[in-house]
């Protein structure tokens, strides 16, 4: 039984990768997540990878993934231009409804900023597809709060659906999300959905330490080796080091045991934001659900990160996590 705390939404990003390429996996998979309380999921159309795009729906259609509170994201490109053009917004979401056999989906979210597209013309784009029932929220992922500010005030002027949900990168390392992106969402009433509680397997420690077989950091075509870049450096690394020194001691059984439980119990999310959680198998799922059953950490615990601001990614290109959330 979990305490009250932000809501759990499974994420399917390792659906249609692996282990989870089968239909009878992923079936056993939504029972697990069921089983544990959640039946809210988040997806995307591009999920898993670019070369195997919208084969997640697909499955999740498949396993008659119906029964749950689905949201899923528009289709991107490569470089993101003309992602959310109105057509692009249309063809993206009907497809994805196709494979998912729904009349529609709870949250519709831009996956990624597209730089080509004006604004007003993404923002008329999702109104008409909330007009004809396809969606019930909005959603924004990786925006720049300036944009949402901008977004908000188009929607705002004509009339549009405007966003109630964000979704940005929020753990253990990357906590730049935490002041003033969730102040910022909460004052214009919507809420925060994070992802990558473990910092993409980073935080299980195992990257650290050099135990990389079977991970996304030891696989070169893993669908999200993104994280490998992001954090794959010396201050993540020096922060892993310092937790290890804490199970040392036995005050905790493991980098994903103080990284889970401080998300969910000891960060800035308030109970009506939302924690994306999933797992590359239903093993690693079902051990993240029991990390959070235990409770709230030891104070001294979620307090030992050293110098975790410096932690955060700066850029090769010199430009700081904080900057691009501008």
């Amino acid at each position: 039984m979990l305490q009250k705390g932000p809501q759990i939404i499974f994420g399917t990003a390792s659906i249609g990768y692996g282990s989870l390429a089968e239909e009878d996996a992923v079936r056993k998979f939504l029972q697990v997540a069921s089983d544990n309380g959640i039946k809210h999921l988040d997806t995307a159309a591009s999920y898993p990878t670019e070369e195997a795009t919208g084969i997640t729906e697909v499955l999740l259609g498949k396993a008659k993934s119906g029964e749950w509170t689905i949201d899923t994201r528009i289709a991107i490109s490569r470089d993101l231009r003309g992602a959310l053009a109105p057509e692009a917004v249309e063809k993206s979401l009907n497809t994805s409804l196709e494979k998912l056999h729904q009349d529609s989906v709870n949250i519709l979210s831009a996956h990624m900023p597209d730089p080509a597209t004006p604004l007003e013309d993404q923002a008329r784009a999702f109104d008409n597809q909330f007009k004809k029932g396809k969606f019930k929220q909005l959603g924004l992922c990786n925006w720049p709060l300036s944009m949402i500010e901008k977004y908000i005030e188009i929607c705002d002027a004509k009339g549009y659906v405007k966003p109630t949900v964000a979704q940005y990168m929020y753990n253990y390392v990357w906590r730049g999300t935490g002041t003033k992106i969730l102040s910022f969402l909460h004052q214009h009433g919507m809420v925060l959905h994070a992802y990558s509680p473990l910092a993409g397997g980073f935080l299980t420690g195992k990257p650290t330490v050099g135990d990389t077989a079977g991970t996304r950091y030891g696989e070169p075509t893993h669908p999200l080796t993104i994280y490998k870049f992001i954090y794959d450096k010396g201050p993540f690394h020096n922060a892993v080091k310092d937790l290890s020194g804490l199970v040392a001691t036995g005050a905790v059984e493991g980098p994903a045991d103080v990284a889970i439980r401080w998300l969910y119990y000891h960060s800035k999310l308030q109970p009506q934001d939302g924690i994306i959680l999933g797992g590359s198998t239903v093993e690693h799922f079902e051990k993240n659900m029991a990390i959070i059953k235990k409770g709230p950490s030891r104070r001294r615990c979620w307090r030992h990160l050293r110098d975790w601001k410096s932690a955060r990614l700066e850029w090769e290109m010199g430009t700081s996590s904080e900057a691009q959330l501008q």
